[in-house]
């Protein structure tokens, strides 16, 4: 990790972790989430709402994968988190 990192600073780049949510998930707890990020600061998640939302069978093609329905929605997301950054 400290050596994406190193690249990232060398590039001038921005490095952003995240974990695609998947059918049947339970949104992590605060606590998961603060372990997480103090682990790997880059982390970015969804809200809890817009993952309650999002969270639906009609979203996914199977377990891990969005469909179309799934997969507009967060794209927008991620590419709002990407330019606040």
């Amino acid at each position: 990790m400290d050596e994406i990192r190193k690249l990232t600073q060398k590039y001038n780049s921005k490095l952003i972790i995240t974990r695609l949510p998947r059918i049947y998930d339970r949104y992590p707890s605060k606590r998961e989430l603060t372990k997480i990020k103090e682990l790997y600061p880059e982390f970015i998640y969804p809200s809890e709402a817009f993952f309650e939302n999002l969270n639906k069978i009609e979203n996914f093609a199977d377990i891990r994968h969005f469909n179309l329905y799934g997969r507009y929605p967060y794209s927008e997301w991620l590419a709002k988190e990407i330019l606040s950054l």
